[in-house]
């Protein structure tokens, strides 16, 4: 009977043994398992997000270079000075020196021809475009459009450029605004009431001055 009870015994101590080596067996494999992989980084795909290009030294030393050269003319040289300019802005656009020096080589030259002239027009035009933030070109150029205006009749064709390029210099000016209106009505009126180009100029001109009663009436 004893033995009965002991041969029991081991059996209970040998399953209890066995449960707890598969417990820690569990545990361990648990522990063991690694995390799973992080999620590759999302990668940019617009290309306006991307980092600028850097310019290298040989372009910034080409700039320079350049520069110099250009400073290195007369100022009556003109295009010795605009050649060079052109080309330390192609080597560096951002060079606001060579910038500001090419405006001024363009306004100077510009001076030469009258208010109204297409050639003073077209220099003040490069100008400007060398160095956007300079408003006396922009006045100036706004003021040989308008004298070219002058010498054209109303309802030109060539006034309603004129005037969308002023507009473009100056999109706030009321004045070319109203002007603008009144040369869009002006070349409507002359088109047939069935021509769609009439209405679409006539609500041009509204939009541009919503005062401009002939457009209005006319569109009725």
């Amino acid at each position: 009977m004893l033995a009965r009870k002991i041969i029991i015994l081991s059996i209970i101590v040998c399953m209890f043994s066995v449960f707890t080596a598969c417990d820690q067996k569990d545990k361990q494999i648990s522990v063991n398992i690694p995390p799973p992989p992080p999620p590759p980084p999302a990668q940019n795909t617009n290309p306006s997000l991307t980092s600028p290009k850097t310019l290298n030294d040989k372009q910034k030393q080409e700039a320079q270079t350049q520069l110099r050269v250009a400073k290195g003319y007369n100022e009556n040289d003109f295009e010795n000075r605009v050649k060079h300019l052109e080309l330390a802005l192609k080597a560096d656009p951002n060079l606001d020196e060579a910038k500001k020096i090419l405006a001024d080589t363009y306004l100077k030259k510009a001076d030469a021809y009258a208010k109204g002239d297409k050639k003073r027009m077209e220099l003040l035009d490069k100008g400007l475009e060398a160095d956007p933030t300079r408003l006396n070109i922009a006045k100036e150029l706004i003021a040989s459009y308008t004298a070219s205006i002058k010498m054209l009749k109303p309802g030109d064709k060539q006034v309603t450029e004129l005037l969308e390029k002023a507009l473009k210099v100056e999109p706030a000016n009321e004045s070319i605004k109203k002007q603008l209106s009144a040369s869009y009505t002006a070349s409507a009126l002359a088109l047939a009431k069935q021509d769609k180009t009439r209405a679409e100029m006539l609500k041009k001109a509204v939009e541009l001055d919503p005062t401009n009663v002939k457009a209005k009436r006319a569109l009725q």
